[in-house]
């Protein structure tokens, strides 16, 4: 996961102490709930959302929708 910010590292620890394991875990969280982990507001809560829009992800999906990207991008469910 490249985020293009310095705080990379910082993003990608915090988001697993507090659970977000997986792409799908990611997806399926509330951008609230994100926004309150540690080192995850402002910029790079932003850098975080512009990574996943050019993924085409966004907060909040619904497992359809993460049943349908993970069959276009992936190829089914693994």
């Amino acid at each position: 996961m490249k985020l293009c910010t310095y705080n990379q590292t910082l993003i990608i620890d915090n988001l697993l102490k507090n659970g977000i394991l997986h792409f799908k875990d990611l997806m399926a969280a509330n951008e609230d709930t994100v926004s309150k982990i540690p080192y995850i507001k402002g910029k790079n809560l932003e850098a975080l959302k512009r990574w996943m829009t050019k993924w085409e992800m966004h907060f909040g999906m619904s497992d359809a929708e993460i049943y349908e990207y993970d069959a276009a991008y992936w190829g089914g469910d693994r």
